[in-house]
């Protein structure tokens, strides 16, 4: 504790110090330009474990339809892994497979000017509760979410399966079909094959001020998994590029250069 004037204030301590993030751009996704990122995955994977991190901005509250974040190859409504905001302004949870696994959460997003942390863990090897299979974190705390029904212990979902589409931004459905584009910013994206991490590896509550911080992940990423800053704007495809090490790149649909953003 430093003091002035005789009476003791915190000490404030540079964010690089405390291990923060430097996020310098975002990728802005907007329905009406049907804006979303895709990768075919070639190598099946860990289809049972993953944790999907991110940084969001909401842009657009309430829409007719669901507003995707991730979502993966999706041969029907009951057989898909994904999740993002509902035209209620929940946060919708959906690892299904047979119909079984969705949920949403019990409080609403409707903030359109802040940043938020998102951490969507699946795990579905525990045998506790659907609960412990399917967890959402915001800014680092579990929300409560409502199960509509269970999926089974140990189910292997539709991601991470060789051939398999993978977006952001929107829901590839039905082996053909683009659904649910996304309305938002997004950064900071890591999606971690094989691991059901807590948000604190991807950040952490500054002791200052009390608010959520991003923090660079430096764990590994299995098979699939994969990193994407958005930094580099020289060109679209380069704002797509992989930078885990695998080389796990997406590819751009209907976005462009403009779309990115110093909003972070």
């Amino acid at each position: 504790m430093a003091r002035v004037g005789g009476a003791p204030q915190p000490t404030i301590t540079d964010d690089r110090a405390l291990g923060v993030a430097d996020i310098q751009r975002s990728l802005r996704f907007n329905s009406a330009d049907s804006a979303y990122l895709s990768r075919t995955v070639s190598t099946t994977s860990n289809r049972k474990t993953f944790t999907f991190s991110c940084w969001v901005k909401r842009t657009l509250i309430s829409t007719g339809s669901s507003l995707q974040i991730m979502g993966s190859n999706a041969t029907s409504g009951n057989n898909q892994t994904a999740f993002g905001f509902d035209t209620d302004n929940t946060m919708f949870v959906r690892a299904r497979n047979g119909g079984n696994g969705g949920g949403a959460t019990t409080r609403l997003f409707r903030d359109s000017t802040s940043w938020m942390h998102l951490s969507y863990v699946v795990d579905t090897p525990q045998t506790e509760s659907q609960a412990a299979r399917t967890k959402i974190y915001v800014n680092g705390v579990e929300e409560s979410v409502t199960y509509g029904n269970n999926h089974l212990v140990n189910s292997n979902l539709n991601i991470n399966l060789d051939g398999t589409v993978m977006q952001i931004g929107a829901l590839y459905y039905n082996g053909s079909n683009v659904t649910n584009r996304g309305e938002f910013y997004l950064a900071e994206v890591n999606f971690v094959d094989g691991q059901a991490l807590d948000p604190s590896y991807f950040g952490f509550t500054d002791p200052v001020t009390s608010i959520w911080m991003p923090k660079r992940y430096e764990g590994t990423y299995g098979t699939n998994g994969f990193y994407l800053d958005f930094s580099d704007n020289s060109s679209i495809t380069n704002m797509c590029l992989d930078k885990s090490g695998n080389g796990n790149n997406f590819s751009p649909d209907n976005c462009n250069t403009e779309d990115s953003m110093l909003d972070s």
